[in-house]
């Protein structure tokens, strides 16, 4: 075992021990929406990009328009994550949604 995996260990425990504390209810509700404001970010790109005039402006009008829905819709989707892990603990689901949030965390580390 030399160093890189020493470290993608301890990348993938640190993982593990977000995904536990976090779980999986949070982690899908912010990874859909996430997707959707892309997607609605997409939508705006194509109705705006064509009255942009030049690359660099054309370039920096994507950035925006990908990233600002994107980035918002994940957090207002987080929100809604947290209030249904909330309902998961009191439900006794919460062992679950630990075990799917470590499942997860750790296989989207090791995918990037």
């Amino acid at each position: 075992m030399d160093w890189l995996d020493a470290g993608i260990l301890a990348v993938a425990l640190v993982a593990a021990i977000h995904g536990a504390r976090v779980g999986a209810a949070v982690q899908l509700v912010s990874f859909a929406g996430f997707l959707a404001g892309l997607i609605l970010g997409t939508v705006i790109l194509l109705a705006v990009e064509p009255h942009v005039g030049g690359q660099v402006a054309k370039t920096f009008v994507a950035l925006v328009t990908l990233m600002v829905p994107a980035t918002v819709l994940a957090g207002i989707a987080r929100r809604a994550g947290f209030r249904l892990w909330r309902a998961l603990r009191r439900a006794h689901f919460g062992v679950v949604d630990a075990a799917g949030g470590v499942a997860i965390a750790v296989s989207g580390t090791l995918v990037v």
